[in-house]
């Protein structure tokens, strides 16, 4: 992979992510671009362009995000694998590291 997108909820998680890795080692060209975005609704991405997807945590996130609303909760969740889902280019792969239904 030549490039990665990457994005996070809360601003306050993308500006730790520029004061951490800086914003030259964070260009679209040969780097990352870092984005406010909600893993629930990423339009703003187009379908079927990634190679590979990776969340790490995201799912917990988005579900706990229901709170005591389990149906609210897997509504969520099932829309952040969707938006994973359509991202993806035909052969990609998803990388997930989560237990969502904790």
């Amino acid at each position: 992979y030549t490039s990665m997108d990457a994005f996070d909820y809360a601003a306050e998680g993308v500006d730790a992510t520029r004061r951490l890795f800086g914003e030259t080692r964070l260009q679209p060209v040969g780097g990352a671009k870092v984005e406010v975005a909600d893993a629930r609704g990423l339009p703003q991405y187009v379908s079927g362009s990634y190679g590979a997807v990776m969340e790490k945590g995201t799912l917990d996130a988005v579900y706990l995000s229901g709170g005591k609303d389990k149906v609210k909760a897997m509504m969520y969740i099932v829309s952040a694998v969707r938006e994973m889902a359509r991202l993806l280019a035909p052969g990609g792969i998803v990388f997930s590291v989560s237990a969502a239904a904790t």
